[in-house]
């Protein structure tokens, strides 16, 4: 979206959503008393703050502190606002609302008499005193208004829900009649202003004429505090990303501006609407609206920023031959994730209703419920802990658990996924890998590998040994085997080969590599075999044809067959052609020193 679009639709958008939300503003208070706590106990008990024990007392602080709370002084201000009951007023708006309440309350009261506290009662057994109430004509028709107070569950006395919902219709009533004599009259900035500009309080739609001057000031601010911090916003991630050769997914920092200008328009709606003295249920309804906004922009911001971060450490991590930050970062990515959602649902959970910590307690009576029906997705999480805590694998290792061969792609709250042979995605719940076996080919030092090369049996035994000699000579010079064991050994005479065994190790990082060293070094056999004239076998079967007068060519054996035996393999053993130690390593660049036996 291009933001001059999007910058003069927040605008808009903020100007409708005052405009609409007057609808029912008109409608008469409902002065049933809500479930406002009350307790039980006599007047005569002790409870509650000595400038609230009793109706005198609350008529006497609510007076007391009029001009300083008014001009907004904050201990007078905390005091006043102590006179009334806004426990039915979400927390975000209280502060507002029990200030246009409070103001509407001392100016209808001084427009109506001159209090006299020696007529208020100092004790009472009633749990409810009332000092006025009656019905009034408005343009709608006749409107129900009280100034009325109770006692709370916390022993005071607070003027109730009913009396500050109804106060602005009664202040709406009187507000043409003159202060009563003897009384100073509370002036405000506003009372100033509309007595020196009387055109100022004519009504013009929904507001004012001097409303609707303030709230187009205000979108202006809100325009311009937009402007100049978008702009620095976007130069400063601009020379961040240019410093740190960034190169993330993000491809525009426009991205970042758009939460930053919902956090803006949000914030100056939120701080002007005291300025703009507006009714008390659409300043209740825009204050729950702006922290709704406020907060959807910061989560909104904090998401973009997570990613952006993890991107930067992602492409660290993939210049570091440790794998583990591979599987940090995703899962660190997801928790910060987790944590701004669940911030943020407190956060709003606490702006807009009362005793979350109650709620939340009540969590701990339900936890055992809530704790069965999620057994397994608490055991994945704990699996998650146990692989990031214990390293079983790491990103891009090969793993085998059970019937699984693959590659470990990603390691979740809930799964891991790994990636097979064939190329499926597998995921696997990370509560198995708590009581399972893994088998991690990623974690070896050495790949082994074992062949049988098999030879004719016509090669010549000192051939063979000279063979096998040249094939440990090719591993000891080849880069990626291991040099201090290894086995070359004629190992068997087979069906139609004689089978030398080749088992060796290469010390590669992965399969890929190994194929590579594999390649090299059977090639390299291959070219020997073919320079020493050894020919490999292949299943053949052989026919022997012969004449009648043939010459015998069998060697004629001694009839004493045990002593030529004994005989022969003697003089086989004095003369051999195979190294006395075994060849299976070498110590610094080559086999040690050895001798024929």
């Amino acid at each position: 979206m291009n933001a001059r679009y999007l910058g003069a639709a927040m605008k808009a958008v903020t100007i409708l959503l005052i405009g609409f939300s007057v609808k029912g503003q008109v409608e008469a208070p409902d002065l049933k008393h809500e479930a406002s706590p009350i307790v039980e106990e006599s007047a005569g008990e002790a409870g509650g703050s000595p400038y609230y024990r009793s109706p005198r007392s609350t008529f006497t602080t609510l007076l007391e502190v009029k001009k300083e709370a008014v001009e907004g002084e904050p201990e007078a201000l905390e005091k006043a606002l102590g006179c009334l009951d806004l426990s039915l007023t979400p927390p975000v708006s209280r502060q507002s609302v029990g200030k246009k309440a409070y103001y509407n309350l001392i100016q209808t009261i001084d427009r109506l008499e001159e209090v006299s506290l020696e007529q208020i009662p100092d004790e009472t057994s009633d749990k409810e005193w009332v000092y006025r109430k009656r019905m009034v004509p408005m343009e709608e028709g006749s409107v129900p208004v009280e100034i009325t107070l109770h006692r709370n569950a916390e022993g005071n006395w607070q003027f109730t829900p009913a009396t500050i919902n109804s106060i602005e219709y009664y202040f709406q009533f009187v507000k043409n009649r003159k202060v009563v004599k003897g009384i100073e009259e509370v002036v405000t900035y506003r009372d100033s202003l509309l007595s020196r500009f009387p055109f100022l309080g004519k009504k013009l739609l929904f507001f004012t004429v001097w409303q609707w001057v303030g709230l187009i000031l205000v979108v202006f601010i809100a325009a311009v505090l937009e402007r100049m911090l978008s702009r620095l916003a976007k130069r400063f991630i601009q020379k961040a990303f240019e410093k740190k050769n960034l190169k993330i997914a993000i491809p525009k920092s426009e991205v970042f501006l758009i939460p930053l200008r919902l956090l803006i328009y949000s914030g100056v709606l939120r701080f002007g609407l005291d300025w703009l003295f507006l009714p008390i249920k659409l300043i209740n309804a825009l204050q729950q609206a702006s922290i709704l906004l406020f907060t959807i922009g910061l989560v909104w911001m904090l998401l973009i920023a997570i990613d952006t971060i993890s991107s930067y450490f992602a492409e660290l991590a993939e210049k570091t031959e440790n794998k583990f930050d591979d599987l940090l970062v995703p899962l660190l990515r997801k928790t910060s994730k987790l944590v701004t959602f669940f911030a943020a649902i407190i956060f709003l959970a606490e702006s807009l209703w009362d005793n979350v910590a109650g709620i939340l307690a009540g969590f701990g009576i339900g936890g055992l419920a809530v704790a069965l029906a999620a057994k397994d997705t608490l055991a994945n999480l704990f699996g998650s802990l146990t692989v990031l805590l214990d390293r079983p694998f790491q990103i891009g290792d090969w793993i085998h658990i059970d019937d699984i061969d693959g590659t470990v792609e990603e390691v979740g709250f809930r799964s891991t996924r790994v990636r097979t042979f064939y190329n499926s995605l597998i995921t696997i719940p990370n509560n198995m890998l708590i009581n399972t076996s893994i088998d991690n080919y990623g974690a070896r030092r050495y790949r082994r590998f074992k062949a049988v090369l098999g030879i004719e049996y016509h090669t010549d035994p000192q051939k063979i040994e000279a063979f096998c000699e040249g094939i440990r000579q090719l591993i000891i010079t080849q880069e990626a085997t291991r040099k201090d064991y290894f086995h070359v050994y004629l190992n068997n005479l087979g069906h139609f080969s004689l089978e030398i065994l080749l088992y060796v190790f290469f010390e590669t990082p992965d399969w890929s590599a190994e194929l590579v060293e594999r390649h090299k070094l059977l090639v390299n056999i291959l070219r020997l075999g073919k320079r020493m004239g050894v020919n490999f076998a292949f299943p053949t079967q052989t026919i022997h044809m012969s004449q009648a007068d043939a010459p015998d060519s069998l060697i004629d054996i001694p009839q004493d067959t045990y002593l030529y035996g004994k005989q022969t393999a003697r003089d086989v053993s004095a003369s051999p052609i195979t190294m006395k130690h075994a060849r299976s390593g070498i110590k610094g660049s080559d086999f040690p020193d050895d001798v024929l036996g």
